[in-house]
């Protein structure tokens, strides 16, 4: 696998992990229009979505972050 594929992985897990926040923010926010609001199911799952979306997010500026420190063309 190449330095720029390597490089290209993290940028997706990155992107990913920021999709996961947001949806779970979004599935909080749509939940809390509802008359009953959310349930705890509902805040359990937001809460686990930002621990997730949080650490792909660190792994992939972690990762592009060694990428530009070690200078691999």
């Amino acid at each position: 696998m190449s330095v720029r594929r390597i490089e290209e992985l993290f940028i997706v897990l990155g992107i990913l992990g920021a999709l996961i926040v947001a949806g779970g923010s979004l599935m909080t926010a749509v939940a809390a229009r509802s008359y009953s609001g959310p349930t705890d199911a509902d805040l359990r799952r937001e809460k686990w979505s930002h621990v997730v979306g949080g650490l792909l997010i660190a792994v992939g500026f972690a990762g592009n972050l060694w990428r530009l420190l070690h200078g691999a063309a």
